[in-house]
């Protein structure tokens, strides 16, 4: 992304990946780890 900004992994949900559309950014390796967290986060299996 062009400037600063933040993903919400609240709202998680399946889309097939056809219907998702284009990729509008690409995230650094280094931030993967933070994502795997979030989305446990998000679905129950680990504590905020």
């Amino acid at each position: 992304m062009p400037v600063t900004c933040a993903l919400n992994f609240d709202p998680i949900s399946l889309a097939q990946r056809d219907r998702i559309g284009a990729v509008i950014c690409h995230l650094l390796e280094s931030r993967w780890a933070e994502v795997r967290s979030a989305l446990l986060i998000a679905c129950g299996f680990e504590a905020g």
